[in-house]
């Protein structure tokens, strides 16, 4: 597979996260440093991102995956789960909305 590099202007656009864990806080510190707003979707979330929702930087639904989390105008999305049937779950919604997607543990996912 052959991969093309983007760059996309996330400052002030609505990026959703979906994985409560440490690959899920690295993808929010990023997205955070690049301007965006960022919602995170997972039953249970690490320290860091829960410090972050306090602050009011980041937005938590503490709830398993459902597609209607995605918005159509979302800029961006990520799959960080450890499971592979949600991720692909993700993938395949935000793909039906257009929305660029990775999935973090599977390239040709995203």
């Amino acid at each position: 597979m052959t991969l093309y590099p983007v760059l996309l202007n996330l400052d002030g656009a609505r990026c959703v996260i979906v994985g409560g864990g440490q690959v899920a806080r690295r993808k929010v510190e990023h997205l955070l440093g690049a301007g965006a707003r960022v919602c995170v979707v997972a039953p249970r979330f690490d320290a860091a991102l829960r410090r972050l929702a306090a602050r009011g930087r980041i937005d938590l639904v503490r709830s398993a995956w459902k597609g209607e989390f995605l918005r159509p105008d979302d800029r961006l999305v990520f799959a960080c789960t450890d499971d592979p049937k949600v991720n692909r779950r993700v993938a395949t919604e935000a793909r039906r909305l257009n929305i660029p997607v990775n999935c973090t543990d599977a390239a040709e996912g995203g």
